[in-house]
């Protein structure tokens, strides 16, 4: 009988009391029950650590002190943990029914590599938003330094000893912790698709990937520059992708700094004429996108993510 993984859950948490309910309960009723769960709270001061204290069952734990930040928090957690898998959960976000048995089952305790699913939005009420984007049934180094497709983070499960090698995430990453991490993993291990809708990724006006996206661009600014010296990429086209990630983020319709967006594109040429197909097939996407309208768009990512991400 195939050996069950012990799946480590980590919810970096802080003043979410509207959602964090919700997600603990997506964790502790999945079918897959060999799980360890931690909320590491950040010293919430609205109702979170009243709904962290109402819950009692052996597979759950939480604290709650102050942090230096998310990074901060999941490291916290990792310390914590003992499993064969390591993944966190937002504290806004939710695992889908299944998920875990899901990855559980494709899960190869001699071949090391981190499992993921297909990811989708959803909205603050729950309303479903389609499908995540750059989302691929096949990740490779190639594809996240390209930036072409990476992982949705709380889609993918992590070999925990591998992550703990690693020294965890890095704390000096405010928002773009994760894809600094896809990089480091994707140098020594495989990642191995699992065709599985395994996560609702919440996006609203409040959450990082909006209100402080500008953040984002600059992590990514010097993760680009981190990867250029570690021989990854020349500096000339590791600065082109920086300004072509920028362009992307700028160009959603939530942003929609289209000046700005024309600016990085236009230096991601410069620096890297080759890239200018694809500088322009962003620019072309992004003012799509914006014409089609959020509905239809989504349409469109739903049906390639139903052709390319299939079992």
């Amino acid at each position: 009988m195939k050996q069950q993984p012990l799946i480590s859950i980590i919810t970096p948490s802080y003043n979410q009391g509207e959602f964090i309910r919700e997600t603990i309960d997506s964790i502790l009723n999945q079918s897959y029950q060999n799980i360890e769960h931690w909320v590491i709270d950040g010293g919430s001061t609205d109702n979170t650590v009243e709904i962290l204290k109402s819950y009692d069952d052996p597979r759950y734990n939480w604290i709650s002190e102050k942090d230096k930040g998310q990074s901060d928090a999941i490291n916290k957690g990792i310390a914590r943990c003992n499993g064969d898998l390591f993944v966190w959960l937002n504290s806004d976000d939710v695992f889908l029914p299944g998920a875990l048995e899901a990855i559980a089952d494709a899960w190869q305790p001699d071949n090391p590599a981190v499992l993921y699913g297909r990811a989708k939005k959803i909205d603050e009420i729950g309303n479903d938003l389609g499908y995540c984007v750059r989302q691929s049934g096949t990740i490779t180094l190639e594809t996240i330094l390209s930036a072409r497709a990476w992982p949705v983070q709380p889609s993918a499960f992590i070999p925990l000893d591998v992550l703990k090698e690693l020294g965890g995430v890095d704390i000096t990453f405010r928002y773009m912790m994760d894809f600094n991490l896809w990089v480091q993993l994707a140098e020594r291990i495989s990642f191995l698709f699992v065709p599985q809708d395994v996560v609702l990724y919440r996006f609203h006006t409040e959450s990082k990937s909006v209100a402080e996206f500008a953040g984002f661009i600059l992590d990514a600014d010097r993760i680009y520059k981190t990867i250029a010296q570690k021989g990854l990429m020349s500096e000339l086209d590791a600065q082109s992708r920086a300004d072509l990630f920028a362009a992307r983020r700028m160009l959603t319709p939530s942003l929609m700094k289209f000046d700005e967006a024309l600016k990085r594109l236009t230096r991601a040429m410069r620096a890297q004429p080759g890239n200018a197909p694809e500088a322009l097939f962003i620019l072309s996407k992004g003012v799509a996108r914006n014409m089609l309208g959020e509905s239809l768009w989504n349409r469109v990512i739903e049906a390639k993510i139903n052709r390319t991400m299939k079992a």
